[in-house]
């Protein structure tokens, strides 16, 4: 009876798939990598970097937040008609242990250029704030310190943003600059 019912099951899965098709939800467009981008062909673009992260603690929670007096310019060199992305990698651990692998938390966005400067355009990257608890994040430790790390990496990629965005995919990927920020607390 219970073979019956599981191959009964599986048929009944299979039809379902069929008659409505094995995409539960909408469909992204694909975009291309850019025809024209040029990665020999460069130019200066500066944009406005972060120096420092501004970390509060309080009994149950650390708040983190980049330090908007610290900002700079940084000038980079830019191919042709390539798209400027940036990734943004979040990590807290307590000092004295290994740095872990995978990051708390990533993101990746594009930032469109300007000519002939270009601040980063998602404003609320830089005014964000991660507020990590004792409950349910188990930071800050009573007692501990903890490291606080963001990575920021401007690169280069001629294949446009878009959903379940890979730049890294292309041949033209390239990192054009990177800061590592950290405090300890």
């Amino acid at each position: 009876m219970i073979k019956g019912f599981l191959a009964g099951a599986a048929t009944l899965g299979v039809t379902v798939a069929v008659l409505f098709g094995a995409q539960a939800g909408p469909t992204f467009p694909e975009y291309p990598p850019t025809p024209d981008a040029d990665p020999s062909t460069r130019h200066a673009v500066e944009v406005s970097i972060p120096a420092r992260l501004s970390v509060q603690r309080a009994p149950s929670s650390l708040s983190v937040a980049y330090d908007l007096a610290s900002l700079r310019n940084v000038t980079i060199m830019v191919g042709k008609k390539m798209i400027i992305g940036m990734k943004d990698e979040f990590r807290v651990y307590l000092e004295g242990d290994t740095r872990p692998v995978p990051y708390r938390s990533s993101s990746e966005f594009e930032v469109k250029e300007k000519d002939p400067a270009i601040p980063l355009s998602n404003p609320n990257f830089l005014k964000s704030t991660e507020i990590l608890s004792s409950d349910p994040d188990g930071i800050p430790a009573a007692g501990r310190r903890h490291v606080v790390e963001h990575d920021i990496i401007l690169f280069e990629t001629d294949i446009p943003a878009q959903h379940m965005w890979g730049p890294e995919s292309s041949k033209n990927y390239r990192v054009l600059w990177e800061e590592k920020l950290n405090a300890v607390r």
